[in-house]
């Protein structure tokens, strides 16, 4: 059921407990019907799509409009579940709600997926010459469209078909090298569907938001990345970090660092590391990873 921009799947059972999706770069809704099975054991899912805003403050907006849609809906405490870029909306999120009044939507577990938390510079070598490549050639490219917007403005504010051809160029690339990204990490083959699909898909002010949600990782991220470390956030009581062993996106063991080090000692943690998946575990192993989620069963 889709709401005002917002997926809703019931549960099939008494309800348990909400878990609420929060997408990432490029990604819709529809890529976290893998959890559909959690609804045979009492929970319901609440997705939220988030939209870029090709404006300052991009996650903390984001996080305003996640936390009315939940008081909209009478969501209470629900188990957030968050993907790369979606990491940097919970952190805005979590700094929101330790403040008073927000006590009925404060998370009863958090779950960040390959969250975009490590610097780029921090991919380390992995000794298999394709991988290498291939995620040094993904960094490259992103590098090239954050110097592009620094150099020329924000896409739309520019020059609009240059602009625009940079940009048909740039996802044209990730659509052909995605196949390669993923023909040597054993994962899903599917998951090329998040760019095939966002490309057919997508209108080109669609495709000019995403490479302004893009900026707004680089621009915005270090100081949400710092709240995190200094813990002005309200912390749920159960975290748990999934990572993708063959993420060519993220560094894992990288972030993982980051966030043993704000919260290990002050909530009920957890860090997973999957052998088999890249920077979707939740599309590539479903199963393990809807059986190392932090409910209540």
């Amino acid at each position: 059921m889709l709401i005002d921009g917002v997926g809703l799947t019931t549960s099939k059972t008494p309800v348990r407990g909400t878990i609420v999706t929060v997408n990432g770069w490029t990604c819709k809704m529809k890529y976290w019907g893998r959890l559909d099975p959690l609804s045979e054991i009492g929970y319901e899912r609440f997705n939220f799509e988030t939209k870029g805003h090709a404006c300052p403050n991009h996650f903390r907006k984001l996080a305003s409009e996640l936390a009315k849609k939940l008081q909209e809906y009478g969501i209470h405490n629900p188990h957030l579940v968050v993907h790369s870029m979606g990491g940097l909306t919970a952190i805005a999120y979590l700094n929101l709600v330790k403040e008073p009044g927000y006590e009925d939507i404060r998370p009863a577990s958090l779950t960040l997926v390959t969250p975009v938390l490590s610097d780029p510079k921090e991919m380390l070598p992995r000794g298999n010459l394709v991988l290498d490549a291939a995620s040094a050639f993904t960094r490259w490219r992103i590098a090239r469209v954050i110097r592009s917007i620094e150099d020329n403005g924000a896409p739309g504010e520019c020059n609009e078909e240059r602009s625009h051809r940079r940009i048909r160029t740039t996802l044209g690339l990730f659509q052909i090298a995605s196949p390669l990204l993923f023909m040597y990490t054993g994962a899903d083959k599917r998951i090329n569907e998040v760019f095939a699909n966002f490309l057919r898909e997508a209108k080109t002010n669609d495709r000019v938001s995403t490479l302004m949600e893009l900026y707004a990782m680089c621009t915005e991220g270090p100081e949400l990345k710092q709240k995190l470390l200094t813990r002005d956030i309200w912390i749920p009581p159960k975290v748990l970090f999934v990572g993708g062993r063959h993420d060519l996106f993220v560094d894992a063991e990288a972030s993982a660092r980051i966030v043993m080090a704000a919260l290990d000692g002050h909530t009920e943690l957890r860090i997973k590391v999957m052998k088999n998946a890249g920077h979707f575990p939740f599309l590539e192993v479903p199963e393990q990873f809807n059986a190392e989620l932090p409910l209540r069963v």
